[in-house]
């Protein structure tokens, strides 16, 4: 559970940009830039089981997508 994978889908073309290492901020294919993450980190994002509670949340804070 080491290793970080970051994974984008560019929205021209719909491929799917992987990396190990670091972020990915544009498409291996066509160049496209990716919009940066602004409201929150990935990786602090807290994973609710399907079979327990959910943490409460704090004032003002949003739930991130989940899908």
């Amino acid at each position: 559970m080491g290793t970080v994978w970051h994974i984008r889908r560019c929205h021209m073309c719909g491929h799917i940009t992987e990396n190990r290492q670091q972020a990915v901020y544009e498409c291996n294919r066509c160049g496209k830039h990716f919009s940066p993450f602004y409201y929150f980190d990935e990786r602090q994002c807290p994973t609710p089981a399907d079979f327990a509670l959910r943490p409460p949340m704090l004032p003002g804070q949003f739930w991130p997508i989940q899908g």
